[in-house]
This record gives structure tokens, C-alpha cells and sequence, in this order.
């Protein structure tokens, strides 16, 4: 496999697969989940902090999540989701548990040889 790189090209020995590739689903109650299991804080700790600390602009919240909570560009995202609109981030977390128990379990095949 040749990857572009400016005008050149690398070879890498193996592909590169993103996690959807590999059939895992990235939900949004996915990554509230990572969230706690990484920080043991939930969106409601954050949504508070923000709130204290007068923080309310997207720019504002992502350098604040990504600097000094340490969380990465999407999982600061999918936190102020529930910052700035507490109601549809709830809605879709119940929305993706729903749907994750009306899914049936499949196993993922490995990739890797």
C-alpha cells in the first residue's frame, strides 16, 4: 500500500483500518462512556464546571476540555454537545442504548494476521 505523503510516497506494510472498518459502532453514548471510564467524570461534572467557570462559546469549551481537562478533540466535542444542549445529548445516548439492545451481538473478525 502506497501512502502520499507531500510529494512523495511511503510504503506501509499493513493498512490502516479506522474502528468502523472493523465493524465497531462509534456512537455517541460510546464516547460518554470512554469518557468516564478514562476521567471517572460524567457530561453533567463537566456541564457544571463550564458553568462555573462562565464558559459557553464552542472555541471557548474546546481549548478548556482539550488544555485543561485532557480530554481529545472528539470527546471534548461530544461534551459540549451535552454542555450546550443537555436535552438532545440525552436523547441520543437513550437512543443508541436502545438501539445497542435491539442490535443481535456479532463477533468482529480480526484483521491482523
Amino acid at each position: 500500500m502506497e501512502v502520499s505523503i507531500g510529494s512523495r510516497f511511503h510504503r506501509r506494510a499493513e493498512p490502516i483500518y479506522c474502528r468502523a472498518e472493523l465493524g465497531e459502532l462509534l456512537t455517541y453514548k460510546a464516547y460518554i462512556d470512554n469518557i468516564y471510564a478514562s476521567t471517572g467524570m460524567t457530561p453533567e461534572d463537566y456541564r457544571k464546571m463550564a458553568k462555573e467557570k462562565g464558559l459557553v462559546k464552542h472555541g471557548e469549551l474546546l481549548k478548556w476540555l482539550k488544555t485543561d481537562c485532557g480530554l481529545g478533540h472528539g470527546h471534548a466535542n461530544a461534551i459540549i454537545l451535552y454542555i450546550q444542549n443537555p436535552t438532545l445529548a440525552k436523547q441520543k445516548i437513550a437512543a443508541d442504548a436502545k438501539e445497542a439492545r435491539d442490535r443481535p451481538t456479532t463477533r468482529v473478525k480480526s484483521l491482523a494476521k
